[in-house]
């Protein structure tokens, strides 16, 4: 089961764009929903830092520690999310050896349920609940709990997106993630070169002493096995370089025309054009949760709205849903399907992803396409619909 990395050393480069000290309505609705499904008179939204945790949202807290909006990392339950990536439980810090008594001792806190919350694919916290009485949690509350963390998953990586896109467009968002797998498919380019150019030097030794012994030059039988040897392994690790280089140069250049296609401002491309450079643009974010499967696609068929805009909605759709399935531990990808229609074409991005989420990225993706009279989005059962006014070439004579 795939499931967001547990926090590395470097924070997620996103999250001190969250440690404002400014409420967000959706996160309050999520932990008073947490609250009153639990029926716990404490939930949180906590950001788990190297030396706090921060209450990014909150209610029940007592009146210092909400006039303090954290306590020390040490003190806290959702430390032990973080380190997992996982789920944890107390049901009577009483009698659990596991939790820190110092938040128990001054507040007589003796329950608590997290699910973690992930930004970038890192877990940065978790939502949770506390109670002052000892208690269990039946499936029902862990299933709604866990539902909710990815909602505040979703809410958290919403903030972090609009803070780095600032006043630009969705254009720029999702130029981001092509850009960065063209210096990951680049990266390797300069290393495997030397690694091949070491090897080939195993080849030149074993010419140069073949040519020696074929102009009358004396080594010894043995010497000329080792170095045939030698070359022989270093054939192979040519080989199988070039093998890899042609895969990061094909990585590079599909990144490449993404990232020149997102930011194309002409009209009228073609359908498969913009729904191709879509998955690449998002293949970082799906490739774990298995992908973007791609339908086949009409001949002439052309998207009568820009370019750039249509890739960055379909890319962003695709990588929010990628990031939804592998919060979830899905693996079943998102499937892409067309409807043709008389002057348009719905595209639909279909995923194992519950209503509530797909909601929220309908409602955000539409948002971004205001404006564009040839664009309406929507949602329905599992999948995100795009409608592309559209045109269909004529047939060539």
């Amino acid at each position: 089961m795939s499931r967001a990395k547990v926090r590395p050393e470097d924070e997620p480069e996103g999250l001190p764009s969250l440690l404002a000290e400014v409420d967000d309505r959706d996160l309050e609705d999520i932990v008073q929903s947490a609250a009153r499904d639990l029926g716990a008179p404490i939930a949180l939204v906590s950001l788990v830092l190297d030396h706090v945790q921060f209450f990014k949202a909150h209610v029940g807290l007592p009146a210092d520690l909400e006039a303090a909006r954290g306590t020390a990392r040490e003190a806290s339950f959702c430390q032990f999310v973080t380190s997992s990536g996982e789920a944890f439980t107390v049901e009577d810090t009483l009698k659990d050896d596991r939790v820190p008594k110092q938040l128990v001792d001054a507040y007589g806190l003796r329950a608590y349920l997290g699910f973690p919350v992930v930004v970038e694919g890192t877990v940065v916290g978790s939502l949770c609940v506390l109670d002052t009485k000892p208690r269990t949690f039946d499936e029902t509350q862990r299933h709604a709990l866990e539902h909710l963390s990815r909602v505040a998953t979703q809410r958290l990586q919403e903030l972090v997106d609009a803070r780095r896109r600032g006043p630009g467009s969705i254009v720029d968002l999702a130029a981001a993630p092509a850009a960065a797998a063209l210096v990951r498919s680049l990266q390797p380019v300069a290393r495997r070169a030397g690694s091949m150019l070491a090897a080939l030097r195993a080849v030149a030794a074993h010419v140069r002493l073949s040519r020696h012994v074929m102009d009358g030059g004396a080594t010894p039988e043995s010497t000329l096995a080792t170095t045939l040897r030698s070359a022989e392994h270093a054939l192979e690790e040519i080989e199988d370089g070039l093998f890899n280089l042609q895969a990061d140069a094909t990585d590079a250049e599909e990144s490449a025309r993404a990232l020149r296609d997102v930011l194309d401002d002409r009209d009228a491309p073609r359908l498969e054009t913009v729904v191709v450079a879509a998955q690449d643009l998002a293949r970082t974010a799906t490739e774990a949760v298995g992908g973007v499967l791609l339908p086949n696609f009409p001949d002439r068929q052309r998207i009568a709205a820009p370019m750039g805009l249509t890739i960055a909605l379909l890319a962003t759709g695709m990588t929010s849903l990628g990031a939804s399935l592998l919060q979830a531990g899905e693996k079943g990808g998102i499937r892409v399907t067309l409807a043709p229609g008389a002057g348009n074409v719905v595209v639909s991005l279909q995923a194992s992803v519950d209503d509530a989420l797909l909601a929220n990225l309908g409602e955000r993706l539409a948002s971004c396409a205001a404006g564009e009279a040839s664009i309406s989005i929507d949602r329905g059962a599992r999948e995100i619909r795009y409608s592309f006014a559209s045109i269909v070439e004529d047939p060539p004579r």
